[in-house]
C-alpha cells in the first residue's frame, strides 16, 4: 500500500470519527446514548411499509465484529414489542453483494427481518441524509469500519419521520422498548 494511500485512509477514519464525535456535541444524548432527532424521509424502499415503526440498522453481511452483537440484540428487543407493529430493516453498506444474500443475513437473526442492498447513489442519498458514518478498512478490502447505530422512525401520514437514534452498544433494550411503546399508545 502506498503512504499515500495509507495516508488519505487514517485521514478518513479520523474525520469519521471526528463527525461522530461533533453529533454527539451538538446533539443531547442521554444516558443510554440516544439521540433525539427528527428528520422527515422518503426512502422508496419505505413507500409500501404499513407498519408504524420502522428500526434500521447499518452493516455488512462479513461483519464479524458489530453487526453480530448488534443485530442479535435487536432481534431481543425484537421479541419484546408487537411485531406487528414494527419492521427491522437491515442495510448492506456494500454495494456489490447479492441481494438473497444480504436478505439471508438479516433473516438468519429473525425472519421477519428484511435485508436491502441500494446501488451506490442510493445508499449515497440514505446515510448522507441520515448522517451514517463508514469507511472502508485500510487493511482489509472486506472490512468496513462502521457506526453500531440503531435508527427509530415512526410513521407519519404518508412519511417516515426519524425520531431517535441509539448510539451506545450494546443497547438499552428497557429504553428502547419504552420508547416503541410510547410511540404506540399515541397512535391509538
Amino acid at each position: 500500500m502506498s503512504k499515500k494511500k495509507l495516508y488519505y485512509g487514517i485521514l478518513l477514519i479520523i474525520i469519521s470519527f471526528s463527525m461522530i464525535a461533533f453529533i454527539n456535541f451538538v446533539y443531547l444524548i442521554s444516558d443510554s446514548g440516544k439521540v433525539t432527532k427528527e428528520i422527515s424521509v422518503d426512502f422508496k424502499f419505505l413507500k409500501k411499509e404499513k407498519k408504524p415503526i420502522v428500526l434500521l440498522y447499518f452493516g455488512y453481511t462479513g461483519c464479524s465484529n458489530i453487526c453480530i452483537m448488534a443485530l442479535s440484540q435487536i432481534n431481543d428487543l425484537y421479541k419484546t414489542i408487537d411485531e406487528k407493529k414494527v419492521s427491522v430493516y437491515f442495510i448492506n453498506l456494500f454495494t456489490n453483494v447479492d441481494k438473497n444474500l444480504t436478505d439471508s443475513y438479516a433473516k438468519s437473526f429473525n425472519k421477519q427481518f428484511v435485508g436491502l442492498n441500494f446501488d451506490k447513489s442510493s445508499l449515497l442519498e440514505i446515510t448522507s441524509k441520515l448522517r451514517v458514518n463508514f469507511a472502508p478498512s485500510l487493511l482489509n478490502k472486506e472490512e468496513i469500519n462502521h457506526t453500531g447505530f440503531l435508527y427509530l422512525f415512526e410513521k407519519k401520514d404518508k412519511n417516515f419521520v426519524q425520531k431517535y437514534v441509539y448510539t451506545n452498544t450494546p443497547y438499552n433494550i428497557k429504553s428502547i422498548k419504552k420508547d416503541v411503546e410510547n410511540i404506540l399508545k399515541d397512535k391509538k
